[in-house]
């Protein structure tokens, strides 16, 4: 190796002079059966040509994965011998003596590229129509942004599919490093890439289903207003005509699972309208459980449709409309926004309506939830199964079909749905793409090294099509689709150097870890495939690296790179048009409440974080939308507050008002920030609920998939920064008033004119601090001049005694008169002791919330705390020190008390520290009469179907959303049998973890420890 080495450096030392090609020894790319004939690298044009003899039956089913796996093989190769280049390409024969031709060349033939529009046309082209492209909405009002009337698909590599060589289904890649590349590329895509996409304004396509929730339901127009167990009702007003005449028809009521030929976009028929006063249609779900659900909505495009049809989605949170141009991208499901809805069938709650006011509306199917696989595969009609996994988890090639693909044209041309896959994700985007449409295409994946056993080789990496390199000025226009090189200098630049700022180890994969940019003949970005469009492939890391898989697993790596991608991306436009690249805001941040003397809250927060020169974290906000809940799960659209950092409403006196603030500016809106809580009274709060609990990293408990390692970051089951609604209603139900802050705001605020202070830690540990110093001195003075604390929190025993300085100790022991026994207890269970004996039951293993997974145990410091919650029955574990004396108060938990899966477990257990501290609800004369609704939330009812009289009497209401049960912990009638499922008290309940999972806070090596950063929400 070192005699190869020697060789390649003298003549890279020669080629400084005089441009030369070399020849590298051919040992280095031996594989079985396979012969490479000749390597040469011009050192010029960073051009490496391989030269290859095959057998013949290595032909025989030659296909994109073994030409890229090929590729692969020997690109991998030159970068580990350090070669600089930046082009590959693969020449074959079969004959020793014959001529070699380009590798692509023996890729079996497929059917012509064709756009939907020819298809439905007969084949004819469209005729170009400059009219604005279709631009979904999302809750918080109209997005505007620099990506508005661009059409982006995305591809998030690989996921479950049907190989029919193994016959039976099976991921694309393997473990590795703790995750498989199928899901975590899922995972970044749909919590990340896309929403920064929407929410720079942009039409995003998605070769996967982007929905995370497992539930589906799907209400046709032709299934009537009879409900019997059925997913739904639909319903209309005005002249409507069922359309019988279009040869391709709509969505029909399908029987799931489907084979592989089936369309069921397809299946059925569609209605139409002239839109007019009066006119709507209307369909209603029968939701299977509460929960946050994309809305897709499907039409027949046809001549003279609307370019602005109007869907109104009521949910939990409000009323949301949301414009769709009806003369786009038909026979498809149109995504129209993310929204939380609670179970059962209610139009006041669970319904989308459609109207117009001009032009024709068509009125075919409306999906709630990405649901579970549909699709049946095997080798025989009676070995036929479906993969058993969540739809966001299977690969494009059966999402294409159920998402109204062509077989044998946009999917399906392949025998084996693996090998199918690859070139299915772009033809079905050349299928997609309409003349409207200014659009590309951008795919996420992780890589993988030659050896098997190499977990060093690390680094970014981005790909375009085969094509031949000029002599020093880039790529030649041929191969690969004009603008693809642009592109993927853009978003490749811009990722390296946004990562950079999060882990300084993060670099280029290439000679020397420069260049990273590569073409090569990768059948995803293949031109002769996806016509339409410039096309990258992104490799974000190895996931088979020691250094890069630890990245990968970190969801604010996943936010920083797929945030940088979207800006590359930005910047490709703007560069094409010439004008400014303008990057949306990062999230509000350090939210705090204050209620009035007048029962009015006062929202205050601090501006985004804005890092110019180069703004990864995106340009300063202009403006803001506040939006509130009642219950913290569900948010309504929000009300546009200008460019200012607090706001006044008023709210009905002493029930729960949630808050979170979005920025915006001229590069669209931000993502959410945390959740911000109040109860207001008219005398002011009397307890203060703070968030600590910033944390979110790769060693936090996660979804593990079963009993494998392969870890999963379902980020509601890491962090989902809204904690409060755990808390804010158990405290509003025994009567109390409060205001909330996030920790960062503590140290500058008047803490003690609260009786008591709740203060949430949940999986904080030593990498982010429990307790800085500031915030051990404000409670240290708060506590000795008669406060009041409850604290809660997995690890602020493990950060402050264990591993803590002297000053973390002594607060810890001293001021919190607790003491750290172990790291975990092993346990999901508690039991309470004396006045605490009723109380018993289980918290989080990953259920339900998130998995407390190292809880700690816990003693009393002095003999003046005692243990009153233990994780055992033998009462060895502590699990909850209390101390009360003259001069002190103060109650700390070892697992998080918003885990908790009872409520009666948690409002009795708030009621006895209350009690302990002898603090009661103030009694408040409040005149119930001078009340006011804020004019921030939206008026419940339906402006679209205004003449509708049957919502005088809805008959349809059988499971009305205005339920007398709790809102903050909504449906806990389920813990009768032991308590371990809470449906009220999570995102996701579908989601399970492993609670055998090794990994501990020792292998947090998260850098980001910033100081007053705030936490804010990264996900949508």
């Amino acid at each position: 190796m070192k005699k190869i080495l020697a060789f390649i450096f003298v003549l890279f030392c020669f080629s400084a002079v005089f441009a030369v090609e070399f020849n590298i020894p051919l040992g280095n790319f031996e594989i079985k059966g396979i012969s490479v004939d000749r390597v040469v690298v011009n050192t010029e044009t960073k051009a490496a040509s391989f030269f290859v003899t095959v057998p013949e039956s290595y032909l025989n089913d030659f296909s994109d994965i073994k030409l890229e796996a090929l590729s692969r093989f020997y690109l991998n190769t030159l970068v580990s011998l350090n070669v600089d280049f930046r082009h590959l390409r693969v020449f074959l024969r079969t004959d020793e003596s014959g001529e070699y031709k380009d590798a692509a060349e023996f890729l079996p033939e497929e059917p012509p590229v064709i756009s939907k529009e020819e298809e439905e046309n007969g084949g004819a082209k469209p005729k170009t129509k400059k009219t604005r492209s279709l631009s979904p909405h999302v809750k918080h009002g109209n997005i505007t942004g620099t990506l508005s009337g661009k059409t982006i698909f995305v591809s998030a590599g690989h996921g479950w599919t049907y190989d029919t060589s193994k016959s039976k289904w099976d991921t694309q890649r393997y473990l590795s490093q703790g995750m498989v590349e199928d899901d975590s590329n899922a995972e970044i895509v749909s919590y990340f890439l896309i929403p920064y996409l929407q929410n720079a304004g942009a039409l995003v396509f998605s070769a996967r289903e982007r929905d995370r929730q497992g539930k589906m339901v799907i209400i046709d127009d032709a299934d009537g207003t009879t409900y019997e167990d059925s997913d739904g009702i639909y319903e209309e007003s005005g002249s409507w005509t069922k359309n019988t005449s279009d040869s391709f028809g709509g969505y029909g009521r399908t029987e799931y699972p489907i084979e592989r030929n089936f369309n069921p976009l397809k299946n059925g028929r569609f209605r139409e309208a002239t839109a007019a006063s009066g006119t709507w249609a209307r369909w209603t779900a029968n939701i299977p459980e509460d929960g946050y659900y994309h809305v897709y909505v499907s039409y027949r495009r046809l001549e003279g449709n609307t370019d602005a049809a109007l869907y109104t989605v009521r949910h939990a949170g409000g009323t949301s409309d949301v414009m769709v141009n009806q003369q786009h991208h038909g026979s498809t499901w149109i995504d129209i926004g993310r929204y939380y809805f609670r179970a059962g069938l209610s139009r006041e709650n669970g319904s989308v309506t459609l109207s117009g006011t001009s032009g024709k509306i068509v009125a075919d199917a409306v999906r709630f939830g990405g649901g579970m696989g549909v699709i049946k595969r095997g080798e025989s009609a009676a070995t036929l199964t479906v993969s058993g996994k969540p739809r966001w988890e299977e690969s494009a090639t059966h999402n294409i079909q159920f998402i109204g693909g062509t077989y044998g044209k946009t999917y399906g041309y392949m025998s084996n749905d693996r090998d199918d896959d690859v070139r299915a994700r772009p033809r079905w985007a050349a299928w997609e793409t309409e003349t409207v449409d200014d659009p590309l295409y951008i795919a996420f994946h992780s890589n993988a090294p030659v050896s098997a056993t190499d977990d060093t080789t690390s680094g970014l990496s981005t790909y375009i099509y085969s094509s031949t390199l000029n002599s020093g000025t880039g790529y030649q226009e041929g191969d690969q689709y004009p603008g693809s090189e642009k592109l993927a200098e853009f978003v490749h630049n811009r990722v390296l150097a946004a990562g950079k700022t999060f882990y300084s180890s993060y670099k280029a994969y290439g000679a020397n870890g420069k260049n990273g940019i590569y073409s090569a003949n990768l059948g995803e970005v293949n031109a002769s495939v996806n016509n339409k469009m410039p096309s990258i492939i992104v490799e974000l890391a190895f996931h088979t690296s020691k250094t890069d898989a630890p990245m990968l697993r970190n969801p604010k790596f996943r936010d920083i790179v797929s945030r940088a991608a979207y800006q590359g991306i930005v910047q490709y436009y703007a560069d094409e048009a010439k004008t400014e690249a303008v990057f949306l805001p990062e999230s509000p941040r350090n939210l705090r409440t204050k209620t009035n003397a007048n029962g009015s809250v006062t929202l205050f927060w601090d501006a985004p974080e804005s890092d110019a020169p180069n703004y990864y974290k995106g340009h300063p906000a202009t403006g803001y939308f506040v939006q509130t809940s009642t219950d913290g799960f569900a948010f309504n659209d929000g009300e546009d507050v200008g460019n200012v950092l607090e706001w006044t409403g008023n709210f009905e006196r002493n029930k729960p008002v949630y808050f979170r603030v979005v920025a915006y500016n001229a590069g669209g809106v931000s993502f959410p920030s945390a959740v911000a809580a109040a109860v207001p009274v008219k005398t002011g709060a009397q307890i203060l609920v703070v968030d600590g609990f910033e944390r979110i990293d790769n060693a936090m408990p996660r979804f593990n998939d079963g009993g494998s390692a392969n870890h999963r970051y379902i980020l509601e089951n890491v962090n989902s920064f809204d904690y409060a609604k755990y808390y804010v209603p158990l405290l509003s139900e025994l009567g109390y008033s409060l205001d909330f802050t996030q920790r960062t705001n503590v140290a500058g605020m008047d803490i003690s004119k609260y009786d008591m202070i709740v203060w949430f830690l949940g999986e904080q540990s030593t990498e982010d601090e429990t307790f800085n110093a500031d915030e051990q001195t404000k409670i240290d003075g708060y506590l000795n001049n008669g406060g009041a604390l409850f604290v809660s929190g997995a690890e602020i025993g493990w950060d402050l005694d264990h591993k803590g300085n002297a000053d973390d100790k002594a607060f810890f022991n001293e001021t919190l008169n607790a003491k750290y026994v172990d790291d975990k207890s092993g346990l999901y269970t508690f039991v309470g002791t004396d006045d605490l004996s009723a109380i018993s039951g289980f918290f989080d293993d990953g259920t339900s919330v998130y998995q407390a997974e190292y809880a700690d145990v816990l003693a009393p410091f002095d003999e003046t705390g005692e243990t009153v919650l233990f994780y055992d029955n033998a009462m060895t574990l502590g699990a909850g020190i209390l101390t009360k004396t003259d001069t002190k108060k103060v109650f700390v938990m070892g697992f998080p008390f918003e885990t908790i899966l009872k409520k009666d477990n948690k409002i009795n257990l708030l009621q006895f520290v209350l009690d302990e501290f002898e603090i009661t609800p103030k009694v408040v004369d409040d005149d119930s009469s001078d009340t006011t609704d804020s004019g921030s939330e939206d008026p419940d009812e339906d402006t679209a179907d205004s003449s509708d009289s049957a919502d005088s009497a809805d008959s349809a209401d059988t499971s009305d959303s205005s339920d007398t049960s709790d809102s903050g912990d909504t449906a806990d009638s389920g813990e009768g049998s032991g308590g371990k499922t809470d449906q009220g008290d999570t995102d996701d309940s579908g989601d399970t973890a492993d609670s055998g999972d090794s990994n501990s806070e020792n292998s947090d090596n998260s850098s980001d420890s910033d100081g007053k950063g705030g936490c804010s929400v990264i996900i949508l």
